[in-house]
């Protein structure tokens, strides 16, 4: 299998082929002996296995990663990527930020933790990560069993990234949080995470503030908050939403009882409808509700259809 993405524009399809390429060519630098020949196919068969693929990158030494991910910790990266392919058991958190090793960077961090079956969080936050990287993610989200925390922040992830994601969480079961914030996804990549949730049953915590989603993405995931149960919070700080949003935000809470953080700051909203909303999450009886100790729904203090002028 090759991580690959499909878009209009050729430069943004990136494979694991081109990374092969890549060590090819750091090889021959490294050792000055000419270029490279292709491998007999009698004596060297070619390797298909992805973590045998990660190896030989990795065994380009220190020269050859920097070539890459560019960065001072050229060691710790090496280590990373050597006890995610061979699974070392006491490997759990994978964490490299702001590296700025971009899209190849993450292709290779996705073929390493393709068939990783111990590392549950990992973290690739404010690493110049756009559609093509956030692609290769899903790719191994499809594959991988072991990952419940995602961290994709501080990137530059756009719509069509976040639509793979988004397809992605329709067959993953194990993914539990999810952070895509300080990106720019937009109401459409907020769409495609809502058609998501609308089917999955693990994901807990869904944090997107800064996004520019904006009322359409937000009315999108109150759409499907209505027939998620598990949910538990959402934040959608500094989306640019406004009380059109915000009221059926507040009407989604009196008909789901299991979103009980939902972060609605640095908004258009207004400070009435705010308070509204932050008063029903607090609410014992609410919390009563979700529990099932009761069978009667909070109340809402204030209209959620907004009344014409006199």
């Amino acid at each position: 299998d090759e991580i690959s993405c499909s878009f209009s524009n050729p430069r943004l399809a990136l494979s694991f082929a081109n990374i092969n390429r890549l060590e090819m060519a750091a090889q021959h630098r490294e050792t000055a002996v000419g270029p490279p020949t292709a491998p007999d196919e009698h004596s060297n068969p070619p390797v298909n296995h992805e973590e045998e693929a990660v190896a030989r990158f990795v065994r380009l030494g220190a020269r050859g990663v920097a070539d890459v991910f560019g960065g001072d910790d050229t060691a710790g990266v090496l280590e990373l990527l050597e006890q995610a392919s061979r699974n070392d058991p006491t490997f759990l958190d994978f964490g490299i930020t702001f590296q700025n090793f971009g899209d190849r960077g993450a292709c290779i961090i996705a073929e390493a933790l393709k068939n990783n079956t111990t590392v549950n969080l990992l973290n690739l936050s404010g690493d110049r990560i756009s559609d093509v990287g956030a692609c290769a993610m899903a790719k191994m989200l499809e594959r991988n069993t072991t990952i419940e925390d995602l961290t994709l922040a501080l990137n530059d992830i756009g719509p069509k990234g976040a639509t793979a994601l988004a397809n992605v969480l329709k067959v993953n079961s194990t993914l539990q949080i999810v952070r895509l914030y300080n990106n720019t996804i937009g109401a459409t990549g907020a769409a495609a995470l809502a058609d998501a949730l609308k089917t999955n049953t693990t994901l807990t915590e869904l944090i997107i503030f800064y996004n520019g989603i904006g009322d359409d993405g937000a009315l999108a995931l109150v759409e499907a908050l209505k027939v998620n149960t598990t949910l538990r919070a959402l934040d959608l700080d500094q989306n640019d939403l406004t009380d059109r949003s915000a009221r059926e935000l507040l009407a989604l809470l009196q008909v789901n009882p299991t979103l009980n953080r939902l972060e609605l700051r640095y908004s258009n909203v207004s400070d009435d409808l705010r308070a509204q909303i932050e008063a029903l999450l607090e609410d014992p009886s609410r919390a009563a509700w979700a529990s099932g100790e009761v069978d009667t729904k909070p109340a809402c203090e204030i209209p959620l259809e907004r009344k014409e002028s006199a």
